[in-house]
């Protein structure tokens, strides 16, 4: 590694540890869960927490995902009868005029870097499969169009299984 590459390694790690130092002085008996979740986001892995309510769970992604300059947070709470539109977006009236069913992803999912679902296992089954292929392939089919996501982490929290 360079001594240049060195450095931003460096750097970036110490603001990691200062953002660690932040969130626990914040969030009590959690340290845990928000060195998890840091290393999760710099690996740009998902990371899955499950607990009573109330133990912090979707602040601390909250905090983490809204804290990043210049990322593009989004959160919602799932449910069985949520409706796709809310999380992918509303279907494009431009893509039926094309016959091109397609959705109009600005601001929705398939166009934000951290993703918080909470109560992740609430999803229902339409849902599920083109989450799960953004969160572990980072690809979405939008119409006639396979698109690359930029989504870095998923932050899913539950009460329970």
């Amino acid at each position: 590694m360079t001594t240049q590459a060195q450095k931003a390694a460096e750097s970036c790690f110490e603001k990691m540890q200062r953002i660690e130092i932040v969130l626990n002085t914040f969030f009590k008996e959690r340290e845990d869960v928000i060195h998890t979740s840091l290393l999760a986001l710099a690996a740009q892995l998902n990371h899955f927490q499950i607990g009573p309510p109330g133990a912090a769970k979707t602040m601390i992604a909250e905090s983490l995902g809204k804290g990043i300059i210049g990322a593009r947070f989004f959160y919602k709470l799932l449910s069985k009868s949520i409706p796709i539109d809310e999380i992918l977006g509303p279907t494009s009236l431009k893509g039926i005029e094309e016959e091109d069913y397609r959705r109009a992803i600005d601001g929705f999912v398939p166009d934000c870097d951290i993703f918080c679902a909470d109560e992740s296992y609430k999803a229902g089954d339409a849902l599920c499969n083109p989450l799960l292929r953004m969160m572990n392939e980072r690809r979405y089919r939008n119409g006639r169009t396979d698109i690359k996501v930029p989504l870095i982490t998923v932050f899913g929290a539950s009460n329970e299984l």
